[in-house]
């Protein structure tokens, strides 16, 4: 396990991740804000608009090349509420984690946290403010089938917050999060299948409450986020 920064002290997650954008991306802060202004500008919409992929691969590769996607992510809320339900010293995934925004959390509870996310752009910022901080976070690399390289890895807690409305075959992804879960893991899901007139919420192609079922991820509770919205978590089960 890798040892914390004694250096880094996160009072507000989204300020740290604007000034690091900064300083990773060379911009003007005033440029960046203006990424950052994605009610305004939703700059991810409009580049998903642009190429319109059509297919899974094509999908898949507007994750892997974006280059306003980063932007997007780090303006996503952090939820006290999942982090404070989160264990300190938990070995971690943090799956589709954008610009790393609950991996940097969950480093002032002392968890291990493994970091995926296919994005070139985000794991290039997220290794960036890793090294610089010397941050107990792992990137994970993929296969050809962009499923993260695991290894021998059980964890403790999986986090997959809007993302799996964006992977075509996210049932893989469950199937593999059983793999590497023990009796009591426990999946972190807010999933808003086709809502909120974005075009790159896909529709739900299967039941996600089913898939988690039959990998062994039983329902376990809510924990309000926002807007009436809840995250839910799931307990593996066996």
């Amino acid at each position: 396990m890798k040892s914390r920064g004694e250096s880094l002290k996160i009072d507000n997650v989204q300020t740290f991740v604007r000034n690091e954008l900064i300083d990773f991306t060379r911009l003007s802060p005033e440029t960046v804000d203006l990424y950052l202004s994605r009610k305004k500008y939703p700059q991810h919409q409009l580049e998903w608009n642009f190429w319109k992929p059509d297919s899974d691969e094509n999908i898949r590769w507007f994750y892997v090349t974006s280059r306003s996607y980063i932007f997007t992510n780090a303006t996503h809320r952090l939820h006290p509420n999942i982090v404070a339900d989160i264990p300190s010293n938990s070995n971690a995934l943090d799956f589709g984690g954008g610009s790393g925004n609950y991996s940097y959390s969950l480093v002032n509870k002392d968890c291990n946290i493994l970091y995926f996310d296919i994005s070139l752009l985000q794991n290039a910022f997220v290794q960036f403010v890793t090294s610089k901080y010397k941050l107990p976070i792992t990137l994970l690399s993929h296969d050809e089938k962009f499923m993260p390289n695991l290894g021998e890895e059980i964890v403790d807690v999986i986090l997959a917050l809007d993302v799996l409305e964006h992977v075509p075959d996210y049932h893989e992804y469950i199937k593999l999060f059983s793999q590497h879960s023990h009796k009591g893991t426990k999946i972190y899901l807010f999933a808003p299948f086709g809502a909120g007139g974005d075009p790159t919420h896909l529709q739900d192609r299967s039941n996600c409450k089913n898939e988690m079922a039959n990998n062994g991820f039983n329902f376990g509770y809510k924990i309000p986020i926002n807007h009436g919205a809840n995250c839910s978590v799931y307990i593996k089960e066996y």
